[in-house]
């Protein structure tokens, strides 16, 4: 009796614990670049004048969700859009969580220690893709993935389909991605043939206009080298090879935790009875082990690829749930074979360790999400320091709001609200064009190319080049100004955050 009492309050402590990290990782304390790109390129929220500058959208994959990103930016405004989103988002993973333990019987602080590690190691095998970061459409489709194991054990096929239908249109890439894995892993649970064949045919009809569209959007006319210029902007994300085709040290890092991963999960698999009792983790465990080697695939076309055809479709997308699942084994196998004074001492840990740091203190972290509730009506809630107010004041006092600027992105650890991808939003000025501020399609990234290019030229201070029509240079690093010295410009204002050069073209 005294070890299920135990154990029930280990499971309540630990159902809390999961939604403070949910609460620490995805409260609305700070924008983050990518929250910028969407919302900027929302359906129905830019005014007319901005619409031929930086708002690269041609591109109508991801319409679905820039669709209700806008209406909901048209009723609640554009800070509180993405506030309560965060808080949504919040509130529908916990419960998604909650259900994932009950079906799978997974232990709570299982999840508890994956969330933390999964988190610690950067959401990833390989950079570029996460869980846990901002209101968007690919989070919607990881919160879908989650919640479709329930509904695969359950055999709810029905809704788990139609999920995951709708997660395609979310965002197509990481919609297809996860309904492949959740295909794979419901295959080695089921065993059921027919309806995994089922399941796959309707996938393909239903998502077929989105496909069918996305096909036309990459018919090209132009010389234009698209794959080359996406591969560009990107690289890090979309590729393990630069320029020279050596691998990134990231990837070359995650590729050993895969390779580590993958003789641990087939040790498991062939020399315990743990993944034999349970029909989930063995199932996970397979899944898991055909996922490392399609990475291992994947790592050989990549290097083969040297004209980045294929880079572009993110074919190391999977390795942020990868971790995540490939985790939950390896956790669930620890505490399964280890004792209760282990057990114990590692909970205690998990428990007390944020106590221990002032900077994720949890009475700390309260009392400012507490704080920001109670400013979340104010319209402030950007988090604009008092310099960066003192800019975007004098921006909106002093120039027109047809006014084009052209934003210096040489920055490394500046505000994400002063920067270019937050600087239309908070000033209301088009930027005409900044370095993620673009979608995939070869129309966007060739405009968005010739753009970018014309761009670092101004700022190179090659004045006599052909030049955007722009009025203002915006420059966050004051060292860079120098290079500006031999063009007609004029100091119009200046502070510790920002220098504003006006351009008049005689």
């Amino acid at each position: 009796m005294n070890t299920l009492k135990f154990d029930k309050h280990i499971d309540i402590i630990s159902h809390t614990l999961i939604l403070v990290f949910l609460y620490i990782v995805l409260f609305p304390f700070q924008w983050t670049d990518n929250e910028f790109q969407y919302f900027g390129m929302a359906q129905f929220y830019h005014v007319d004048y901005m619409e031929n500058y930086s708002l690269f959208h041609v591109s109508k994959l991801k319409f679905f969700f820039g669709y209700l990103h806008g209406i909901f930016i048209q009723i609640l405004g554009y800070d509180k859009t993405w506030f309560f989103g965060r808080l949504l988002l919040i509130i529908i993973f916990f419960f998604c969580f909650l259900s994932f333990i009950k079906a799978t019987k997974l232990k709570p602080h299982v999840l508890l220690g994956t969330l933390i590690i999964f988190y610690i190691l950067k959401q990833n095998f390989f950079p570029g893709e996460w869980f846990f970061q901002g209101f968007e459409a690919r989070t919607f489709c990881y919160i879908i993935m989650i919640f479709s194991f329930p509904l695969l054990i359950y055999g709810k096929l029905k809704t788990f389909f139609a999920l995951n239908v709708l997660s395609f249109y979310f965002h197509f890439l990481a919609g297809f991605f996860s309904f492949l894995f959740l295909m794979l892993f419901y295959l080695f649970y089921s065993k059921n043939l027919k309806s995994f064949r089922n399941l796959v045919i309707g996938y393909i009809f239903f998502c077929s206009p989105l496909i069918i569209l996305g096909i036309f959007e990459n018919v090209q006319s132009s010389s234009f080298d698209y794959d080359y210029a996406y591969y560009n902007r990107l690289q890090h994300v979309m590729s393990a090879f630069d320029k020279n085709n050596e691998i990134f040290d990231e990837h070359l890092i995650g590729y050993f935790l895969v390779t580590i991963s993958t003789f641990g999960l087939i040790l498991i698999k062939l020399k315990s009875n743990f993944a034999k009792k349970n029909k989930f983790l063995n199932s996970l465990i397979i899944a898991s082990i055909f996922l490392n080697f399609y990475f291992l695939i994947v790592l050989l076309i990549d290097f083969i690829d040297t004209t980045n055809f294929l880079a572009k479709f993110y074919l190391y997308r999977p390795g942020s749930y990868g971790l995540f699942f490939q985790l939950i084994v390896f956790i669930s196998f620890f505490f399964k074979y280890s004792n209760k004074l282990q057990k114990f001492l590692l909970i205690l840990l998990l428990i007390i360790s944020p106590i221990l740091h002032p900077k994720v203190n949890l009475i700390y972290i309260s009392s400012l999400g507490i704080k920001l509730v109670l400013k979340s009506f104010d319209e402030k809630i950007s988090k604009l320091n008092n310099y960066e107010l003192e800019v975007i004041n004098w921006i909106k006092k002093n120039t027109k709001e047809s006014d084009i600027f052209l934003i210096e992105e040489s920055y490394n650890s500046k505000n994400l609200n002063i920067r270019a991808t937050g600087f239309e939003q908070n000033a209301n000025r088009p930027t005409v064009v900044n370095e993620n501020h673009v979608f995939g399609s070869p129309k966007d990234i060739e405009r968005w190319s010739n753009l970018i290019a014309k761009k670092r030229e101004i700022f190179k201070g090659s004045c006599d080049k052909e030049k955007i029509n722009y009025k203002y240079l915006v420059f966050l690093d004051k060292e860079n100004i120098s290079k500006m010295k031999n063009c007609q410009l004029k100091k119009v204002f200046e502070n510790k955050a920002v220098t504003i050069l006006n351009y008049e073209p005689q």
